[in-house]
């Protein structure tokens, strides 16, 4: 009996559209843009997902693609990728703003609080943060903590 040798090629390409969904649902942006360069296949499921979280975030394509959008064939990634935090890849929430506070980018509440670097980026290239979230919420409100009530 000879056993066939399966190249990881094969295996690849023998995984059902449905496992590879499911497994791109449980990757953050930057591993999902990555696994979507694999080949043809694995980039339209990536699009599928990335309109999936477009729309969670409650982002949508322009009516008339115009700009990146008329040539890029997966133009969900593209959107993903530009309104995107810019230090995880995570949801975005605070916008970014420029000196004449024009918009250009965002960043999520841990990046601004937690990453030195990005504090740095922001401050060596005259860049400001909105103080007020795209869905409203204060950056420097502190959470309250519940107590229980005693009976």
């Amino acid at each position: 009996m000879a056993s066939e040798a399966f190249t990881l090629e094969d295996l690849l390409k023998g995984l059902p559209e449905e496992l590879l969904k499911i497994v791109f649902y449980h990757l953050p942006n930057n591993a999902l843009t990555s696994a979507s360069h694999v080949c043809h296949l694995w980039a339209v499921t990536a699009e599928a997902v990335f309109r999936d979280r477009a729309q969670h975030w409650g982002l949508r394509l322009p009516r008339i693609p115009r700009g990146v959008f008329k040539d890029a064939p997966l133009p969900w990634r593209v959107l993903i990728l530009e309104h995107s935090c810019k230090g995880c890849r995570g949801a975005p929430e605070f916008p970014v703003l420029k000196a004449q506070q024009t918009q250009v980018g965002f960043l999520c509440k841990k990046c601004i609080l937690n990453n030195t670097a990005i504090r740095a980026y922001l401050e060596r290239h005259s860049l400001s943060v909105a103080t007020e979230s795209i869905n409203g919420k204060d950056l420097f409100r502190a959470k309250r903590k519940r107590t229980a009530k005693s009976p």
